[in-house]
Formats: structure tokens, C-alpha cells, sequence
């Protein structure tokens, strides 16, 4: 995601790759102020969202999902 130019969309999305923060930052060129994010995450989630105000976790089978 790095190498994308400087738009900015709609819904960011990523499989488990990496923590929270880190996935923010690293897809920060690529939000605005009305980008949503949806990130499929491990069990631990909850342990990764004390810097988030407005989030929701989905669970479908044994699947964590943030969306923020």
C-alpha cells in the first residue's frame, strides 16, 4: 500500500497483517477525513483499540473484524 498515490477512499480494508496503529499510519496517505476502515483482526483485538474513539468489532464464526 505504500507504493499508491496520494488518493484518498472510501473503505480501507487488510487481512491480519499487523497491529492497529501500524495499519492506520501506514494507509494514512491513502484517508481523509471520511475514509472508514474495516480490518479483519486476531483475538487480541481489544487490546489494540485504547486510541480509538468510534470503532465496532463484528464477529462472524471465529473471526474478529474493526471497523472504525
Amino acid at each position: 500500500m505504500e507504493n499508491f498515490n496520494d488518493n484518498s477512499y472510501d473503505l480501507i480494508t487488510s487481512r491480519a497483517v499487523t497491529d492497529t496503529d501500524k495499519l492506520i499510519e501506514l494507509s494514512a496517505h491513502l484517508s481523509d477525513k471520511n475514509s472508514k476502515y474495516l480490518f479483519y483482526k486476531g483475538s487480541f483485538v481489544e487490546n489494540e483499540i485504547d486510541n480509538i474513539k468510534d470503532y465496532s468489532i463484528f464477529t462472524e464464526d471465529k473471526r474478529k473484524y474493526l471497523y472504525i
